[in-house]
């Protein structure tokens, strides 16, 4: 049987992009079909077409701790186009946007909230409705998801053995956000500290990600001695060096010569 590998994503191809990680979503888990059952997850946006996908509303809802409220959450079930790769769409009023991340104003001032929502969400789906062996994020959007997991959901019936991977495409693009934004994760106050969350009195999701996944890659970079200048990694040298040993270069796109899948694979198969 084979494994499952999730990808809980921002951004997948063809469906909606805005950055480089949405061809790693969109294009990468139909590469892995031989080795691994494949799956992508996303934000229900209104940008994406249910005709598209095919999608259809399925019975699957359930409810997200955020701060002190509940947020409800709605499966949609598809598949990617002109593939046969399962796609899952989570619905929530926080993502009926007419932008993904932002608008021209810049970003939605409530993006901590959207995307630790969309985090959480994903394991719970994962714990009650779809169990999966390995769940891959992507940049600061999913970076929560292997922090909520250690933290949290570890102990959980389907997520005791789960691995969670974070690819990072742009180490500048962090998700900081103010202090004040710690109840919403619903953790206290013990991953504020220098060696997980806390980023200069700020939370850094990116940091997070990096402090709890097993493995870190870097999909565009053809190695890692950029590691080396501490005035490349936008004040997270320090965490990177600490958490040098789970750090992999996984040439992506035209650095790669085509063959991401062949190096993503041995990255998988060596968790």
């Amino acid at each position: 049987m084979k494994k499952r590998v999730l990808f809980a994503a921002t951004e997948a191809t063809p469906l909606i992009k805005q950055t480089e990680i949405a061809d790693f979503n969109g294009l990468t888990p139909q590469h892995l079909t031989e080795e691994y059952e494949t799956a992508v997850i996303l934000p229900f946006y209104p940008l994406i077409s249910t005709k598209a996908v095919n999608a259809k509303k399925s019975n699957i809802t359930f409810t997200i701790p955020v701060s002190d409220s509940l947020k409800t959450v709605t499966v949609w079930e598809g598949r990617l186009p002109n593939s046969n790769i399962k796609l899952f769409l989570l619905a929530n009023k926080h993502f009926d946007r007419a932008g993904i991340y932002g608008n021209h104003t810049g970003p939605y001032p409530d993006n901590s909230v959207r995307y630790s929502l969309f985090s959480r969400a994903v394991l719970e789906f994962v714990d009650h409705h779809y169990p999966v062996d390995i769940i891959i994020s992507s940049d600061w959007y999913t970076a929560l998801i292997p922090v909520f997991l250690k933290e949290q959901y570890q102990d959980f019936n389907n997520l005791h053995n789960v691995k969670t991977v974070l690819a990072i495409f742009d180490l500048s693009n962090q998700g900081i956000f103010w202090v004040y934004d710690l109840p919403i994760l619903n953790l206290g106050w013990n991953i504020f500290t220098a060696e997980k969350l806390e980023f200069y009195n700020d939370l850094n999701f990116l940091k997070g990600g990096i402090v709890y996944a097993d493995t870190v890659f870097f999909p565009s970079k053809s190695s890692l001695d950029f590691l080396h200048d501490t005035n490349c990694c936008h004040g997270l040298h320090g965490i990177l060096q600490f958490h040098n040993a789970k750090l992999k270069a996984l040439p992506f796109g035209k650095e790669s010569g085509n063959n991401e899948t062949k190096n993503l694979l041995k990255i998988l198969k060596e968790m």
